[in-house]
């Protein structure tokens, strides 16, 4: 259930809120799907794009047998019919790294 209902629902007669408080009173409250909600999303958690060079004129002049390049990132995009709530312990970040792999 959804925690507004328990703190901001009815506690008196003439409180005003647009909650109905859920706890012990002589009406029973209902459980209910008011509060779940269809995440339709679409998620990329992680790319990594490489590049072989092998048989280049300038690997060697530079004295190369072997070279590749690779980046990779992480948690590239998301998309969503639903808001993500992360909050300050556990925000989100995007990390990126680039290797090179060289071989004599």
């Amino acid at each position: 259930m959804d925690r507004r209902a328990y703190d901001l629902g009815w506690k008196g007669a003439g409180d005003v809120s647009p909650y109905t408080r859920i706890g012990p009173s002589k009406q029973l409250t209902k459980m209910t799907s008011r509060f779940v909600q269809d995440d339709n999303s679409l998620n990329l958690a992680s790319a990594s794009l490489a590049y072989q060079f092998s048989g280049r004129p300038f690997m060697n002049k530079i004295g190369l047998n072997s070279l590749k390049l690779t980046a990779i990132t992480n948690d590239v995009f998301r998309v969503s019919s639903i808001d993500i709530e992360r909050g300050t312990s556990n925000p989100f970040s995007r990390t990126f790294s680039l290797s090179v792999r060289a071989g004599f």
